[in-house]
């Protein structure tokens, strides 16, 4: 009869979980004519070896798995993801309307074997696993970030709009989003709050995310911990928390963000909003129903509106413009099924990681909202690891109890031999 057995994932798997994740790094700035060209080079070769290595991972578990048990699907597709499934036919439908339709199947490619490895892993390894792995991850990058920040700034600091220097990380891996992915994993996985360590490699992370001068890492940190010292029943913690904020912001300890920031931007998302309106004329003019080729078009048509701006900067506006009516329905749809799960997930008070990972969603919906592309590197290893991890987590914890540590095993069959 079946057990409990807790796995580990090998070195390879480890090696290439880390890799997607990363990316990997670029290490330069591509001029976006030479991907609508289909130009390639050492950094498009080696993504597509890691894209290779994933996929041909995903089909040897598939057929180690297919052994076990005959006849059946070797892993068990649950509603999201079966509408993550739907979201890439949809956006793989725009390949036939794209102008550069090589870079268009690249990128739906690219997120099917993201989606196709990340369920695999969680069901594999366990939820505990994937998460661990992620936590893994956003510090080796966030690491390296630092590194770079001393050594190579080049490749990790980037003028604001009113000229001062940002952390952003992007040649290596956007900062904000590494960086607050890791203080949410961190503080909701370390067994002592108050250890050094903890404390050590949190404002460790949290200097990254302060320096990366993001303001929607500020809001979901601030949104995170407001909740998390709540949790924690005790309210001391709250309220002294609360008085240092409002003794810094009362005294002016805190140097005036619109230093670093322009506050307009702040009511434009940075002239987001009018990128926005320009592709959707665009879309709903030329191709309403299947779009323009996914993250071709944006990088097309993004230009004709800001040449700084480029691409859509969100994962509904670029699934719209690439995939149409058809793809937002199904991002929509997706992102609001893994929603509702995750508000299953906040009444389980007594259960941490259940309140982590719905943090984490949260924080992957809102940093998708306004950038970031949701089928490859930090973004979208995390968006596909929870669209598995939600439902999964909900599912045991529901059958075993609001205190079980289930979500960190797989159940395996054993032979009776």
């Amino acid at each position: 009869m079946p057990v409990l057995q807790r796995l580990r994932p090998g070195w390879t798997a480890t090696i290439l979980f880390c890799l997607l994740f990363s990316g990997p790094p670029s290490f330069r700035i591509r001029d976006p004519e030479a991907s609508l060209d289909g130009e390639i080079d050492y950094v498009v070769i080696l993504r597509l070896l890691v894209i290779m290595g994933a996929a041909f991972w995903v089909l040897c578990q598939w057929r180690n798995r297919s052994g076990e048990d005959v006849g059946n699907l070797p892993f068990k597709l649950r509603l999201p993801q079966k509408l993550g499934l739907l979201v890439i036919a949809c956006l793989a439908l725009s390949i036939f309307s794209s102008s550069a339709p090589a870079l268009s199947a690249f990128k739906v490619c690219e997120m099917l074997v993201t989606f196709s490895f990340t369920t695999v892993f969680v069901e594999t390894y366990g939820i505990g696993e994937c998460l661990s792995k992620i936590l893994l991850a956003c510090a080796i990058l966030c690491v390296a970030i630092a590194v770079c920040a001393f050594v190579a700034p080049d490749l990790v600091v980037f003028p604001s709009e009113t000229g001062a220097d940002r952390l952003r990380g992007e040649l290596i891996a956007p900062t904000e989003i590494v960086a607050v992915f890791a203080i949410i994993l961190l503080s909701v996985r370390s067994k002592r709050i108050l250890g050094l360590g903890y404390l050590l490699l949190l404002a460790f992370f949290g200097t990254l995310a302060a320096f990366s001068l993001s303001r929607t890492a500020y809001l979901i940190l601030a949104v995170f911990f407001g909740l998390y010292l709540w949790r924690l029943k005790r309210k001391l913690y709250t309220y002294l928390a609360t008085a240092i904020a409002l003794i810094f912001i009362l005294y002016d300890m805190l140097p005036s963000l619109d230093a670093y920031r322009n506050v307009e931007g702040l009511f434009t998302l940075s002239d987001r909003l009018g990128l926005w309106a320009y592709l959707a004329d665009v879309t709903l003019q030329k191709s309403p129903w299947i779009g323009l080729g996914y993250y071709s078009a944006s990088r097309i048509y993004g230009r004709e509106y800001s040449e700084d701006l480029g691409t859509a900067h969100s994962m509904f506006f670029e699934s719209f413009v690439g995939g149409g009516f058809l793809g937002l329905v199904a991002v929509v749809a997706l992102c609001l099924v893994i929603g509702i799960y995750a508000v299953r997930l906040l009444s389980y008070r007594g259960n941490i990681t259940a309140f982590g990972v719905a943090m984490m969603l949260v924080a992957t919906l809102m940093f998708g909202s306004i950038g970031g592309d949701f089928g490859y590197g930090p973004l979208g290893v995390t968006f596909w690891s929870l669209v598995t991890i939600v439902p999964l987590l909900h599912e045991n914890l529901r059958i075993h109890g609001r205190t079980s540590r289930i979500a960190g095993y797989v159940v395996r069959p054993v032979s009776s031999a």
